[in-house]
């Protein structure tokens, strides 16, 4: 199983204010270990459903900052990969982070959404 996971420093709800930026991982979690091949990640306003925000390009991913996602852009198999998302230059909100995570054609996950756990340290 593959969990999307938001990690932050309190813990609590995923808020945001200008400009903080805040970092979304993807976290493989299996009992055997596979590695995924592919993801898409989308931000979405908690209350309305719109996109918000924009996502870094960082590392092999494309952006897709008309929809405010970030998807893979190789077919490497990957076991966990660290995604940067900037907050929208003014206003403040819930951001809610959706996704997809493709382990093989034929085993994937859709329509997760991430979990917001604390972190030890601040990014």
């Amino acid at each position: 199983m593959v969990v999307l996971t938001l990690q932050k420093s309190n813990g609590g709800p995923c808020d945001y204010s200008t400009p903080p930026l805040i970092k979304l991982h993807f976290t493989p979690v299996t009992i055997s270990g596979p590695p995924f091949k592919g993801f898409f990640v989308q931000a979405q306003d908690s209350h309305t459903g719109d996109w918000l925000g924009e996502f870094l390009d960082e590392g092999p991913v494309k952006t897709h900052p008309e929809c405010s996602a970030i998807t893979h852009a190789d077919k490497a198999r990957k076991k966990h990969i660290r995604l940067t998302w900037r907050a929208p230059r003014s206003g403040s909100g819930s951001v809610t982070f959706t996704g997809t995570v493709l382990e093989r054609y034929d085993k994937y996950w859709s329509d997760m959404v991430a979990q917001v756990v604390p972190s030890r340290r601040h990014f």
